[in-house]
């Protein structure tokens, strides 16, 4: 719909490759194949986005107006740590009822601006 009224295109789509391959193949056909980008659920993929999600929320640069879905999922949203200190997103207390699907999906934003920052930059100022 954004795309129809506004004429906007993602440059990019991060996803997570559970249960997503109706939504990718959809995202591919649209926009291209080079657009869905996959994240992986490891820390090495995770760590550096939900750090910097943590300090965006902490000093409240992430909009997301207070919204109380995004908060339940904030809410439900614990850390893991490896033994050399990366984090990734996990349920708080584990609890199969948790939803955190709205803050993975942050925390998967910030991964794909991560990965695909040059090229988003090189886009904008036509480097």
């Amino acid at each position: 719909k954004i795309f129809e009224e506004f004429n906007i295109r993602p440059l990019k789509w991060g996803y997570d490759e559970w249960n997503s391959e109706e939504i990718v193949t959809s995202i591919k056909n649209y926009f291209g194949a080079d657009v869905p980008t996959k994240v992986k659920m490891d820390f090495a993929s995770l760590s550096d986005a939900m750090n910097a999600v943590q300090s965006d929320l902490y000093y409240d640069n992430l909009v997301w107006d207070n919204n109380p879905i995004v908060r339940w999922c904030l809410r439900n949203t614990s850390c893991k740590t490896d033994a050399i200190g990366r984090h990734m997103p996990v349920k708080v207390m584990g609890k199969s009822e948790n939803r955190i699907d709205g803050a993975l999906s942050i925390i998967i934003a910030y991964a794909t601006l991560d990965r695909c920052y040059k090229e988003l930059k090189a886009r904008i100022y036509n480097e």
